[in-house]
């Protein structure tokens, strides 16, 4: 359990749009410190096809308290992450194809059963969605 808020802003010019965001969580036993992630996304709409790419690039930083709870939210005390995707949107259904990554050395995280490190890493990730 912890408090955390944010704000963000985006602009948007015909098919292409970019935002901006941070959240914070302020110092808190449940995740070992404090928390700052700051936040940069793009995306464009291909214009006469049912195509958009997306790209986005994150970095979280913070103090530390206790390591331990700490790997929770910065698994190795700070890193940075980013995403590059594209969807196609066939009515009622969306694909997405979304390659993600981060940079996390695994060696340099503490000892938690809180850090998930199976997670960690570059992946490649393919979704479906229906809309009703």
């Amino acid at each position: 359990d912890y408090v955390e808020g944010g704000a963000g802003a985006s602009y948007s010019l015909g098919p292409a749009q970019v935002a901006a965001e941070a959240r914070y969580a302020p110092a808190q036993t449940a995740i070992g410190g404090d928390n700052l992630y700051l936040t940069l996304r793009g995306r464009v709409g291909i214009p006469t096809t049912p195509v958009t790419l997306t790209a986005a690039v994150g970095r979280s930083s913070g103090t530390v308290d206790d390591p331990v709870r700490a790997a929770r939210l910065r698994p190795a005390g700070r890193y940075a992450d980013w995403s590059l995707g594209a969807q196609y949107v066939a009515e009622p259904l969306t694909f997405t194809l979304e390659y993600t990554g981060t940079d996390i050395d695994d060696a340099a995280v503490a000892a938690s059963p809180f850090a998930a490190l199976r997670h960690a890493g570059d992946r490649l990730a393919a979704r479906a969605a229906i809309s009703f």
